[in-house]
């Protein structure tokens, strides 16, 4: 029973002398958080992030833009179209009058 009082007196005695110990880590640790969440924050608010809306916003006129230019490659391809067919109607033509002429 004596060696049981002694042991925990032992024990609480250790405690009470690395009590500051204890307590200086705990302070320093939330020192070093909070200057981390510091950090954190003056990073994120002077940095230029862009949200997914700010990227709609920006692309809009170049989705338009692309847009407009592939209904002008159709109408490109269809002018090339019904010129390639005017100049072979001309082809055959040439050829017919060619052929009767020869």
């Amino acid at each position: 029973m004596a060696g049981e009082r002694l042991q925990l007196q032992v024990i609480l005695d250790t405690i009470d002398k690395t009590s500051p110990a204890l307590k200086k880590i705990i302070t320093n640790s939330k020192q070093q958080a909070e200057a981390v969440a510091a950090a954190v924050r003056d990073w994120t608010e002077a940095a230029d992030l862009v949200t997914r809306k700010d990227l709609q916003i920006e692309l809009a006129p170049i989705r338009a833009d692309i847009a407009l230019l592939r209904q002008e490659l159709i109408q490109l391809e269809q002018r090339m179209t019904i010129k390639l067919g005017s100049m072979m109607v001309v082809a055959v033509a040439v050829v017919a009058a060619l052929v009767k002429l020869l």
